[in-house]
């Protein structure tokens, strides 16, 4: 009875110390999984925090941009009459056809010209409506859009095409020849290419143009105002800044007075002695020193040069073109099979050298995986683990309580 229960007691211990060993490595374990865990989630913060930054600077330019284009269609829009959807599909068709709507607004402003030069009777503009087949009075109650389609639909159905040109250029100015490729099709390519504007969604309405407007408005006067802030608090400044000048313009003629009777004496003497002891000095020095390393190549090196380097590399190359040349030569004609045979058993293990790395690396992230594996399993069997613990603690009590009672 006894050789049993110290048999019992002898695997209860060796059972305590697996149990105690494995709950160290598992700890261990989980030590290292938690650590690589919190790097992780440490690189993965920071990595958002970028991407954070990138997108709101990236939302800001684009902000910035939609704003000043609304602006800047809310003005154009104010300047010509036109409205900011069909200055969007204008704009638009511009681009489509290689120019710009800042051309096309050019083109508005001498069309505008050219039309009440024409109502003055004007004789070069008459006739130039006549030759479009366009009587003056077409263009009451139309807006600058309406009157840019009709004259541009008269002008594309011009068949010369230096005709179409001088009057595009006359109707239109200097902007006239850069507009040919968007009127040449007339109305109709007009209206494909606005209907493609349509069709993109890339349209900002009139009153989101003008809240863009508003809103750039209102920066520029709170601009304006800190700008004044800035001028008032320099202005501030100004008396101390004065006072300043002030005590300068006093110390000016001191520092004249101290610089033509003392300073200006010393600098004198100091650039005299450069220029006429320390520069002869080195200059001499110099002069020396390579005259002698001038004897020196000349009496020695030289001889030196042409009696013993020379012969030598002479004989050097007489030695490689009789003898070493013709000897590498003969020994691989000789022996070329062999040589062959020792460079592809040099490529091979080269190759076999190779793929060892490789296959350590994977072993490497193999073994890797493999104890985040372990340290999964182990964080997930935790429950079994305390189970097994509570087992065992139960058991070591009952052996305690058998020992007790038997005593």
């Amino acid at each position: 009875m006894a050789g049993r229960r110290g048999e019992m007691r002898v695997r209860l211990t060796a059972e305590e110390k697996r149990y105690l060993k494995a709950m160290r490595n598992a700890g261990r374990a989980t030590k290292k999984f938690a650590g690589g865990s919190a790097r992780a989630l440490k690189n993965l913060t920071l990595g958002f925090g970028a991407l954070g930054v990138g997108i709101a600077a990236a939302t800001a330019v684009a902000t910035k941009k939609f704003l000043d284009q609304g602006d800047a269609l809310d003005k154009m829009n104010r300047r010509t009459g036109i409205s900011v959807e069909q200055l969007q599909r204008y704009d638009f068709a511009a681009q489509q056809s290689g120019t710009s709507i800042e051309t096309l607004e050019k083109g508005w402003k001498r069309q505008a010209a050219f039309l009440n030069e024409a109502r003055k009777g004007t004789k070069t503009y008459t006739d130039t409506l006549d030759q479009l087949g366009i009587d003056i009075e077409e263009f009451k109650g139309l807006n600058t859009d309406q009157a840019f389609q009709l004259l541009a639909q008269r002008t594309s159905e011009l068949e010369d095409p230096i005709e179409r040109a001088a009057v595009a250029q006359l109707v239109f100015g200097r902007a006239g020849m850069e507009m040919l490729p968007l009127i040449e099709d007339g109305t109709d390519g007009l209206k494909l290419l606005m209907d493609q504007a349509d069709a993109t969604g890339n349209i900002m309405s009139g009153d989101t143009a003008r809240a863009a407007a508003q809103f750039n408005d209102r920066l520029n006067i709170l601009k304006q105002g800190l700008l004044g802030l800035a001028l008032e608090g320099f202005g501030a400044l100004l008396p101390w800044v004065d006072r300043g000048l002030a005590k300068l313009e006093e110390w000016a003629p001191i520092a004249a007075a101290w610089w033509q009777e003392w300073l200006r004496p010393h600098f004198e003497r100091a650039v005299a002695f450069l220029r006429d002891q320390l520069i002869p000095w080195i200059g001499e020095k110099l002069l020396g020193a390579w005259q002698i390393v001038w004897g020196f190549i000349q009496s020695r090196f030289i001889p030196f040069w042409n009696s013993v380097v020379v012969p030598a590399f002479d004989n050097f190359k007489k030695l490689l073109a009789e003898g070493v040349i013709p000897a590498i030569r003969g020994f691989v004609t000789e022996h070329g099979e062999l040589l062959k045979s020792i460079a592809i058993g040099a490529a091979i293990f080269l190759g076999l050298l190779f793929a060892f790395n490789k296959i350590k690396t994977a072993i490497t992230i193999a073994k890797v995986a493999f104890i985040a594996i372990k340290a999964a399993v182990l964080a997930f069997s935790w429950p079994v683990i305390l189970i097994g613990a509570i087992i065992a603690g139960l058991v070591i009590l009952f052996v305690h309580l058998w020992r007790t009672n038997e005593g």
